[in-house]
């Protein structure tokens, strides 16, 4: 009968060799005194034998923790700019995003702009019925972890000292996912009173803001919808001057307020970037390194650790591509009033005449 002899380092090549052949050829040596050296080959075949199976071993178990790995996939924290209304959040994302891509951070793309906003939580595409905003919050990160891409969402505020059950069921989501968020905070509170109005938000704590007029001074109810409208361009804010003071005060507590929230929620490494930082380089080349530098705050505090060269370079490509922002008077109706309010008190650089 014959048997199979293996070489090792081989596929799984082989030859057959029959019993008597093999027997000659051993006694052969064994008579021309190679005893030695026919035990060293002995010797070598069989710990090459060996380092093969655990060769194979270890191949197998790593196979087997990848896809243990793979099945229980730690979620990836989704990343959220917090910004109020009227303080350019559609302009902010739609950069961080470009940033984001070009620096190698894979997106979840998602059209929810606000995915933790109740008042739109039945559009949201991870709503079922009877689902909260932390269980959408939570499938929608889920969604995207197991896609290998980090979840990007805007969220109007997050509430630390909140007796609200679904807020507070939110914030321990928020934690548990370990959120990256960074705040976005526009300085000039004169152009977020003027948005507020325009776009009929209403006041703050009852202090009325205003109301929108066209160009004649007739209340336009255009609203929000202006913005789509080019029809709309010329909705002017009729500003209520005897409590514009207060007004430029609460919306200038804005990003402290949401900072200090987060602070009391526990996420101490987020950070606040100003607005008219992110954007100063759409209107001089001036502003590019100042806007290059709160860029990388801005996505340092989502955890992102980039290459500056690189946000650099995507800035410096759409770098004094837009008019600086307009006069007050072509959005505020009583501008004259305005102006002499401000004047005497109120940060006058602010109003741009």
């Amino acid at each position: 009968s014959c048997w199979r002899v293996g070489f090792p380092g081989r596929p799984s090549k082989s030859s057959e060799v029959c019993q008597h052949t093999h027997s000659f050829i051993l006694m052969t040596l064994l008579l021309t005194r190679w005893t030695p050296f026919v035990l060293i080959l002995a010797r070598i075949s069989l710990v090459d034998s060996v380092a093969t199976m655990l060769q194979t071993s270890s191949a197998r178990s790593l196979r087997a923790r990848a896809r243990a790995s793979h099945a229980s996939q730690e979620l990836i924290p989704p990343m959220i700019i917090l910004q109020r209304g009227c303080t350019g959040s559609s302009v902010v994302m739609r950069t961080a995003r470009t940033l984001l891509s070009e620096v190698g951070v894979p997106l979840f793309p998602t059209q929810v702009k606000e995915l933790v906003k109740q008042s739109q939580i039945e559009k949201n595409p991870w709503y079922t019925p009877g689902s909260s905003l932390a269980d959408t919050l939570r499938r929608a990160v889920r969604e995207a972890s197991e896609k290998g891409q980090a979840l990007l969402f805007n969220a109007y505020k997050i509430k630390a000292w909140t007796k609200n059950a679904e807020e507070q069921d939110l914030n321990r989501a928020l934690l548990d996912l370990k959120a990256k968020i960074v705040v976005v905070h526009r300085e000039n509170s004169l152009d977020t009173v003027v948005c507020e109005i325009r776009d009929c938000f209403k006041g703050t704590h009852g202090v009325p803001r205003g109301y929108p007029v066209d160009d004649e001074g007739h209340e336009d109810r255009t609203c929000f919808d202006r913005r789509f409208n080019s029809a709309s361009k010329a909705t002017k804010a009729l500003v209520h001057t005897d409590y514009l003071e207060k007004n430029l005060e609460t919306a200038g507590s804005y990003g402290q307020d949401m900072l200090d929230s987060l602070s009391g929620l526990g996420f101490n490494e987020s950070k606040m970037v100003s607005f008219e930082n992110l954007v100063g380089y759409e209107y001089s080349f001036r502003n590019l390194h100042a806007s290059t530098r709160t860029w990388m705050k801005l996505l340092s505090s989502l955890g992102i650790q980039a290459d500056e060269s690189r946000v650099l370079a995507v800035l410096r490509s759409n770098a004094q591509s837009y008019p600086s922002p307009e006069p007050h008077n072509e959005t505020i109706y009583n501008m004259d009033e305005v102006a002499a309010t401000m004047a005497p008190k109120l940060s006058g650089w602010m109003l741009r005449m």
